[in-house]
């Protein structure tokens, strides 16, 4: 029999009450996920030539190497557990909820610059968390009621967004350094 403990596997738990502090609503249901994104794509067996090319394989498979790039970046930028959510009959699911500065913030991992995020906006409608982030290959914006559209590789700044979100209602400063690298992209 083998047991999967905290240290030897990255697993994100789900979570039906998103409430501070998240580890006293802790369920048994979990997600697996590998320890970084390019062992699961070798893992997976999927060509390199796939992602570079864009292939009809990739296309299928870039959703769960985005979710698995995002938790990576939760748990290196932070010593905060990553969880999920979804409803009791789990039409819906927000991929993570990570406990950050005394909010809950939801994260939703997207792959492309498709914004499309009906699970999130169904628990932000449900939960008004004050922070909400969508993750993607789109740029960073600010939408009202607290969504932010943060690229994904600016997702290891989040902690510092939360801390700041968690002081002042106002707009996070630290979004503005990622702005600014947004516009002015290094290679």
């Amino acid at each position: 029999m083998h047991t999967i403990s905290k240290t030897k596997a990255n697993f994100v738990l789900i979570f039906a009450n998103p409430d501070v502090p998240l580890d006293a609503y802790r369920n048994h249901v979990f997600k697996l996920f590998g320890v970084d994104v390019g062992l699961l794509a070798a893992q997976s067996g999927l060509d390199p030539r796939a992602v570079l090319d864009g292939s009809r394989v990739f296309a299928e498979f870039k959703g769960a190497l985005a979710e698995q790039f995002v938790q990576q970046e939760l748990r290196a930028a932070s010593d905060a557990e990553p969880f999920y959510w979804t409803t009791p009959d789990s039409r819906t699911e927000v991929d993570f909820l990570v406990e950050l500065s005394g909010l809950v913030v939801p994260v939703e991992a997207k792959a492309a610059c498709n914004l499309r995020a009906k699970s999130l906006k169904s628990y932000r409608e449900r939960f008004a968390p004050p922070l909400s982030v969508r993750t993607s290959l789109a740029g960073l914006r600010r939408e009202p009621g607290g969504l932010l559209d943060l690229p994904l590789f600016a997702v290891g700044n989040l902690p510092a967004i939360a801390a700041e979100a968690a002081a002042k209602p106002a707009p996070p400063a630290a979004l503005d350094t990622i702005s600014k690298n947004n516009q002015n992209p290094t290679p």
